[in-house]
Order: C-alpha cells, then sequence, then structure tokens
C-alpha cells in the first residue's frame, strides 16, 4: 500500500512540472521562423546577404555543439533563414542553381528540429507518467496523461514538420492507447460474461450460459463498432464465442436428433422400415434446422444432413427391396420346380422392378447390380430353361460327400451354346461335342449362369473331386473308356461315345482336358490329358497348367452341383 502512494505521489509532483510546460507550449502562439524586419538591409547586395547567413548559420552552430541553445542563438538562425530567403528572392530571376533552396530547406529544418525537440522530451514524459499511472490503476490519470502527449504530439506535427520528431504513427500510437483505457473496462467485462458463461456450462445451467454469451459477445461488438482501432477489437474470439453460443443453442436439437436415430435403428431390427424412415428423415429435417439457424454450431454438419437423408432412403428401399426378395424367391421356385409357365408370368414384372429399385436406391445392397444381371439373364433365356434343366439333370451322378453330384459326360456344345448364347470351338462337327476353346473365366460364367436357371450351385469340380470319380486305373481298359491318341485319330468326338467308368461316368480320360477348381496367379489346372494324349500317359491321369486365358481346342470341362 505504501508502495502505491509513493508511486502516485511521484506521478502528481511530475504531472505539476510537466503540466507547466505543456501549458506553456499550448499557450504561446510560437515564434515566427521570419526576423523582424530591422534585421535586414534591403540595399546590401546578395553575396553579401549570402556571406551574413552563412555567419550567422557558423555561430549558431559553434554555441549549438557546446550545448548552448538559447533564445539569441536560435535567433540568429532565424535570421540566417531570413537571409537566405532574401538571397534566392533577388538571385532567382538571374539562376537556376538548386543550391541555394536546399540549403533554405536544410536550414528550416534545423529550426524544426531545435524547436521540437524539447516538445518531444515532453511527449515523452508524459507517455512514461501515463504508463506508470495505468500500471497502477489510476486509469484517470493515464487518460490524461496521454491526452496531453498527444496535444503536444499533434502540434509538433503541424508547426514542425520539417523535424525528426514529426511522427503520425506516434499520435496514431497514443489515440491508440487512449482508446484502449476507454474500451478496457468494456473488455472486462465482456471476459467476466464469458466466464460465467463457461461456468454455467459446466453445471449444465443452458439457460444462464446462454445469456451470459449473448451480453459477452454484445460488449464484443460494440467494441468492434465504436472502437475499431483499439487493441481490444478481437475479431477471431466473437466467432468463437458466436461458434460456443449457437452449438448450445441447438444442444437441444441435437439431442432430438440423437433420440431419432437411436428409435430408427430398433426400429429397423424389427423389419419396421416404413417406421424407420420416418425417423431418419425427422432427423435430417432437425439436423437442417441446425444447419441453417446455428451455422457456427459443432453440430452443423451437411455431411450429417446427407447421411440422415441417405439412411431415411435407405430405409424405405428396403420395403421395396423385401418386396422384390420375396418376389424373387417365387421365381426362383418356380425356376427350379421347372414351372415356366408361371416363372415366365412373374418374369417380365421381376426385372423391371429390380430395374427400377436399382435406379431409385443405387446404394442399397439389398438388391445388387448381379441380382439384375441374374433376372434380365433369366427373363431373356426363359424359353430354353426347360431343354437346359432337361439336360443336365438327366446326367448328374452322386460325387464325394454332402449329396454332391457332377455331370457324367463332359459339357456338349449344344449344352454351352443354349446357356452363353455361343459357341467358341473350333470343331463344331456334333452338337454333341464337348466344348472346347472356351477360357477358364468363360467356364465359370457358365457354371454362374446354369446354377441360375437350375436354382442350385454350379460349379467346376474341385481336383480331389475329379479324381475320386475317376477311380482306381490299375486294370482299367484305357482305350475302351477314353479317345487317346492311339484311337482317336488325334481329333474329339461326341461325349458318351466310349464305355463308362466304373462309376458311371464318361469321357474323364481323354476326349478333351478338363479344368478343375482353382486358378492361381492367372493358371489353371486341366486334368484327364485329350484325344492326343498317349494312352500310357492317360492311365496315369495327366495333370497340366494352362493359362486361363488361353483358348485351348483340347480343353473342355464339366460341372458339380449342389443344393
Amino acid at each position: 500500500m505504501m508502495k502505491l502512494v509513493k508511486t502516485l505521489l511521484v506521478i502528481l509532483a511530475a504531472a505539476a512540472v510537466i503540466g507547466f510546460f505543456y501549458f506553456l507550449t499550448l499557450m504561446s502562439p510560437g515564434k515566427s521562423v521570419k526576423a523582424p524586419s530591422e534585421y535586414i538591409d534591403p540595399s546590401v547586395e546578395s553575396s553579401q546577404l549570402l556571406k551574413e547567413s552563412e555567419e550567422l548559420e557558423a555561430e549558431f552552430e559553434k554555441s549549438a555543439s557546446v550545448g548552448i541553445v538559447s533564445a539569441a542563438e536560435v535567433d540568429k538562425l532565424r535570421k540566417a533563414i531570413r537571409l537566405q530567403e532574401i538571397y534566392i528572392e533577388k538571385a532567382r530571376a538571374t539562376s537556376s542553381d538548386r543550391a541555394p533552396m536546399n540549403r533554405l530547406t536544410r536550414l528550416r529544418a534545423r529550426l524544426h528540429n531545435v524547436e521540437a525537440e524539447p516538445l518531444s522530451r515532453l511527449v515523452a514524459d508524459f507517455e512514461k507518467n501515463a504508463r506508470t499511472a495505468e500500471e497502477s490503476g489510476d486509469s484517470d490519470a493515464a487518460d490524461r496523461f496521454y491526452r496531453q502527449a498527444y496535444d503536444i504530439q499533434d502540434k509538433i506535427n503541424r508547426n514542425y514538420w520539417l523535424s525528426d520528431f514529426k511522427s503520425v504513427t506516434k499520435v496514431v500510437e497514443i489515440d491508440k492507447a487512449i482508446k484502449n483505457l476507454q474500451v478496457r473496462p468494456m473488455y472486462e467485462e465482456s471476459l467476466a460474461a464469458e466466464k460465467r458463461a463457461k461456468e454455467a456450462v459446466s453445471k449444465s445451467d443452458w439457460k444462464a450460459a446462454v445469456a451470459e454469451y449473448e451480453k459477452a459477445m454484445q460488449i464484443s461488438r460494440d467494441i468492434s463498432l465504436k472502437f475499431p482501432t483499439s487493441g481490444y477489437n478481437d475479431y477471431m474470439r466473437i466467432q468463437r464465442m458466436r461458434g460456443e453460443l449457437d452449438s448450445l443453442k441447438s444442444s437441444d436439437l441435437k439431442v432430438e436428433i440423437e433420440k431419432l436415430l437411436g428409435e430408427a435403428g430398433e426400429l429397423q431390427k424389427k423389419g419396421e422400415f416404413a417406421a424407420a424412415s420416418d425417423k431418419y428423415a425427422m432427423a435430417a429435417v432437425r439436423q437442417k434446422d441446425i444447419n441453417e439457424l446455428f451455422p457456427r454450431s459443432i453440430h452443423a454438419s451437411e455431411e450429417k444432413l446427407s447421411e440422415y437423408s441417405n439412411l431415411s432412403t435407405e430405409a424405405k428401399s428396403r420395403i421395396y427391396a423385401a418386396e422384390i426378395s420375396a418376389l424373387d424367391k417365387e421365381f426362383t421356385e418356380a425356376v427350379r420346380a421347372s414351372d415356366i409357365s408361371k416363372a415366365s408370368d412373374l418374369s417380365a414384372n421381376l426385372v423391371a422392378r429390380v430395374e427400377q429399385f436399382r435406379k431409385d436406391f443405387p446404394r442399397n445392397s439389398d438388391i445388387t447390380s448381379e441380382d439384375l444381371i441374374r433376372v434380365r439373364y433369366l427373363n431373356f433365356t426363359i424359353r430354353h430353361i426347360a431343354e437346359i434343366q432337361k439336360l443336365v439333370k438327366s446326367d448328374l451322378l452322386a460325387v464325394g460327400s454332402g449329396g454332391k453330384k457332377m455331370l457324367k459326360t463332359e459339357v456338349t456344345q449344344k449344352l454351352y451354346s443354349l446357356v452363353m448364347q455361343e459357341n467358341p470351338s473350333r470343331n463344331q462337327s456334333s452338337e454333341d461335342n464337348p466344348v472346347e476353346s472356351a477360357t477358364y473365366q468363360e467356364a465359370m460364367t457358365f457354371c454362374q449362369r446354369l446354377g441360375w436357371i437350375l436354382g442350385m450351385r454350379v460349379s467346376l469340380p474341385a481336383e480331389s473331386e475329379f479324381v475320386e470319380a475317376v477311380g482306381n486305373l490299375r486294370y482299367a481298359d484305357i482305350d475302351a473308356i477314353s479317345w487317346n491318341a492311339s484311337n482317336s485319330g488325334g481329333s474329339i468326338h461326341p461325349v458318351a461315345a466310349k464305355k463308362a467308368n466304373d462309376k458311371g461316368f464318361f469321357d474323364l480320360l481323354g476326349n478333351v482336358g478338363e479344368f478343375v477348381l482353382g486358378e492361381e496367379e492367372g493358371g489353371a489346372t486341366v486334368l484327364g490329358g485329350s484325344s492326343q494324349t498317349s494312352a500310357d500317359a492317360i492311365s496315369s491321369l495327366p495333370r497340366a497348367k494352362a493359362d486361363a486365358n488361353q483358348r485351348n481346342r483340347m480343353t473342355g470341362f464339366r460341372i458339380t452341383v449342389s443344393e
């Protein structure tokens, strides 16, 4: 406390002294640059005027160099200036030399510096006292000192514009300091309101928090409008508080959204998709309200709005997906049962509905693009389904365990053409010839399409299944059960033209080699040998690797079927 009192006494004492000089400074009209008329003798020649002016300047500078700058010495500088002015006026008509004018400007600047220097010291003293008062909490005294400093600096700028002490920046800085003194109480009040708002948030007192944030923001806006150049005009703080206020005001809507999302999820679990869709749609509406009414809220999000809208659409789509799935199931059962009349009646409607569904709900994964390809294919192939099923079902034999069956013969060109609507074979002498020159991927596509037609899972045989179907060849008559190099003439033959093996399968050996399931790094496995393979080689069940993308006129395949 004693320290504060001493500080205030020092400020008051300094203020009294400086204030006296400040009063004299402002009240004094200041000396004119022009010397009294009796200084000048108009009859004196120009050269004499210049000489006298230079002598007076030299006398002044000599005194100034030893620290003597009395009124009389300054008067010499003023007279030197006046003499230079008259000298220029007399010489103007006969000379264009800029040196005399440059000297005059220099002399005037020297006089301005001499007269402005003590005033500049006063400005510094007033600023120092203002800061001291400000630090001690005496805002009134600080304001008074700053204003006095401002007035003197303004006088320097107006009256001594050639001096080194002219400073527009200084005036701006002092003005800013004055405004900061005025604004500081408002700023501190705004900070206090923001602090109270945060305390209210910690207590979940949302109403009080909103009121305090609004108060803090209003004060900050007033500062911004009334004192735009003050150091307390904090635009980023205003934006931050706006965001916090928007977040508070939108919190009820956010809670409502979370509740709606939870309810929608539960409804979906129960299969009540229409009701779930409505809940998601309501959540999207509430999110849109947040985005439009409280754009700075942490809860504002165009991504969330899009997400909730998509969830509503997806939930609605599942209603139609369920209807389509039921229709598809009925259609598949009709196909599987070879009830072609019923399948035909359902087919066109199913295709139209799947196409519209994929167009309206591209994000929904319940009905896929593969489903669309399948129903389109079956609709296109409907007239051949019964024939294809008959060709396959009559020629299946059990293999392995689990009820799996394998085609007794290699896939014929007739069956392949009916399923794929094309025939890649090079030797097309008979539709009962095994299909050949199909790639591994084409064989897999055939299996997929045949599976759609049968309503069952169709695949290439696994290698183990193929080997099991071949059985023990130790006592087998190879020529009787296979077309090989010794009996085929180097060409393929219609399937089942040779005897079946002891398990009822035809042409597992010879005729054409056959793809089995499994592809590694672009390579496929081919078993059984072909009509160009020797009988000795065939008897050991040839196994070869082939390019999966290659078309080989000695390679075909057969299929397995499972439920």
